[in-house]
């Protein structure tokens, strides 16, 4: 399998699987706004993972071009995310913030898994 693809079941079961806890343990009237802030974050990495993702036989420039934009795009969308999940429900913004940071530190972690791999060569592009 490429590297794109498993990544991107990755992605998707991190999300589904998070997706999973907040319905079993998130209080009912958090729910919706932690589900709506974790879709958000997951379709952030899947966007960031096919910049970092594309092309055929990459430089290491090119490689770290495509990590530092798809790192800025990330950060920037997670910081628009909290400060519009503060705007629109501050009620929920404490159990908003704490999902999104789990989710984003699970899914940064599962992206910098790849990116060593697709450097020392593990998994073709």
């Amino acid at each position: 399998m490429k590297a794109w693809t498993i990544q991107l079941l990755s992605i998707f079961a991190v999300i589904g699987a998070y997706q999973l806890i907040i319905i079993s343990f998130v209080p009912a009237a958090f729910q919706y706004q932690v589900q709506i802030a974790v879709g958000i974050i997951g379709l952030v990495f899947l966007a960031a993972s096919l910049v970092m993702s594309m092309g055929k036989n990459v430089t290491s420039e090119a490689r770290v071009q495509r990590f530092m934009i798809g790192t800025t795009l990330q950060l920037l969308i997670a910081l628009f995310t909290i400060l519009l999940a503060n705007y629109i429900s501050p009620k929920s913004f404490r159990q908003v913030a704490v999902h999104f940071m789990i989710a984003f530190g699970v899914l940064l972690a599962l992206q910098a898994i790849f990116l060593v791999l697709q450097a020392k060569g593990k998994l073709k592009n």
